[in-house]
């Protein structure tokens, strides 16, 4: 989730993210991979928080508490991990444990190539 957001005056956002590379097996997963997963919901309101109201402490605080409580889907695991390495980064943390964590995740092939097209080596 790196990248970067215009916010207009009236407070419109935009997320710019490189592109992914399609893979060809590869299916791109909707925003809550997992109905009713409580990271997938609190990894949105964390983009919200940290890119649309430039608000990265707080972002930082939804994740850490929905992390605290983990998730049963490995690919919103995965992408909240690396988007609170990202918000870590912004705020002078250190994010390498983050990252470690992410890369520790036991993902199917499948997931593989999911998050490789949306993140790339991370």
């Amino acid at each position: 989730m790196t990248g970067f957001s215009l916010v207009d005056p009236g407070g419109n956002w935009i997320r710019v993210t490189a592109a992914p590379t399609a893979a060809p097996t590869a299916q791109p997963a909707p925003p809550h991979a997992a109905v009713g997963d409580r990271l997938a919901v609190a990894l949105d309101n964390a983009v919200v928080q940290g890119d649309g109201r430039g608000a990265p402490a707080q972002a930082a605080k939804i994740l850490d508490g929905a992390l605290s409580r983990g998730s049963d889907d490995p690919v919103t695991l995965v992408r909240a991990l690396v988007y609170r390495a990202e918000l870590a980064e912004g705020l002078g943390e250190p994010s390498a444990e983050l990252l470690e964590r992410a890369r520790a995740v036991v993902l199917t092939p499948a997931e593989q190539l999911i998050l490789a097209a949306e993140l790339g080596e991370y």
